[in-house]
């Protein structure tokens, strides 16, 4: 007799959103040729958080935060006001930013030698408190999952026929009647429709896209956004604009897509939970003989595996990454920040992403194995 393998019921979430948009004028990062502070607020930034206790084994609370990269001294703040809100273990908590290029540069200060920038200490009080203050909502789950296109929103921004990886993977947590409590999907794109002449407070697509889920699922779910590989992917060959109101249509059609897919979602396999890290010691081409410290991080749900990078890593290894395992995704920005990871082509044709990274061809391919062999022996 064939045995059905376990479906992912009987999980516990702990969810919670807020919004932590700075109350007064700052400086946004992300563009070298911008200046001045911001005259508004387009959309709220937020933090979106759900923690899993798996009927299996394993604990694990992922955060997402709409911020332009996770450096250490936004990590500390976000991890310690986290766990002192929600009770969970710091050693459990993965911060991923949405890569938004308008967002405080307070909150990260320097990601890049052309993007000075320092950190603001208020800003980051400020940013603890609000999560400190963040409702939550604590309940027994069944966790659906689906992997879909999202046509028409992003492409190698270098070239249209370049590397892009047009998938994203959502898992939707139900409570017991069916109602939707938290989803966390992925997704490779930069939130860059609005460009260096914005001085609006955003989120971008994706915090259009959050307002369309919400409008399909849920006025309050948690939307726990993680970056893919989008170091050389962006909307710049499918936007008609730079404006607000591209932004509303883009994310719009995000969520679109996203809604008529999660109606075909199926139970996700598997009932533990594991997170696995690491640290990769390389050297630096910006400040040799200094080296870069990268915190790595393989994070498993049921029969899903997340791999984490603290940068900007380009759409070539999250493909290379899928050919041989369709259940694996490879997330940027997360847990820290050190600059783009570039392909060994963009390399040899002297690629922004490689200039503007901080390691040789050979140097972010042995990155990427690290990554990838993380925890492979699960």
């Amino acid at each position: 007799m064939t045995v059905p393998p376990p479906t992912a019921a009987g999980w516990s979430l702990t969810a919670g959103t807020v919004a932590i948009t700075p109350r007064q004028p700052v400086s946004l990062g992300g563009f070298a040729d911008r200046s001045g502070e911001t005259t508004g607020v387009l959309d709220d930034l937020e933090l979106n958080l759900a923690a899993l206790t798996a009927p299996g084994h394993g604990t694990l609370t992922w955060v997402a935060i709409d911020a332009l990269a996770v450096k250490p001294e936004l990590r500390r703040v976000v991890v310690d006001a986290v766990a002192a809100v929600t009770g969970c273990d710091p050693d459990h908590v993965v911060v991923t930013a949405s890569h938004t290029h308008a967002a405080p540069s307070g909150w990260v200060g320097q990601i890049l030698p052309s993007l000075p920038a320092p950190v603001d200490d208020q800003l980051l009080a400020d940013l603890a408190d609000a999560i400190r203050g963040m409702p939550l909502r604590r309940t027994e789950v069944r966790l659906e999952t689906i992997t879909t296109r999202i046509d028409g929103i992003g492409a190698n921004r270098a070239r249209l026929d370049g590397p892009f990886d047009p998938s994203a993977r959502c898992l939707l947590a139900r409570e017991p009647d069916g109602t939707p409590a938290a989803l966390l999907y992925d997704f490779a794109c930069h939130p860059t429709v609005l460009g260096p002449d914005n001085r609006l407070v955003s989120a971008d697509w994706v915090g259009a896209a959050r307002a369309g889920l919400r409008r399909g699922l849920g006025a309050a779910l948690p939307v726990v956004f993680a970056q893919g590989c989008a170091g050389d992917v962006s909307t710049r060959h499918h936007r008609e604009g730079r404006t607000p109101s591209e932004v509303e249509r883009l994310g719009a059609l995000v969520a679109e897509q996203l809604l008529a897919a999660l109606k075909r979602a199926e139970p996700l396999t598997g009932t533990e939970v594991r997170l696995v890290r690491d640290t990769v010691t390389l050297p630096s081409r910006w400040a040799a003989p200094v080296t870069e410290s990268m915190p790595i991080a393989a994070i498993a749900v049921g029969s899903h595996r997340w791999l984490t990078a603290p940068g900007e890593v380009v759409a070539s290894f999250g493909l290379g990454l899928a050919t041989g395992d369709h259940d694996t995704r490879l997330i940027s920005c997360a847990d820290g920040y050190v600059g783009y990871f570039a392909d060994p082509a963009g390399h040899a044709e002297r690629s922004y992403e490689a200039d503007a990274s901080p390691l040789t061809a050979a140097d972010t391919l042995e990155l990427i194995r690290r990554v990838t062999v993380l925890d492979q022996g699960r």
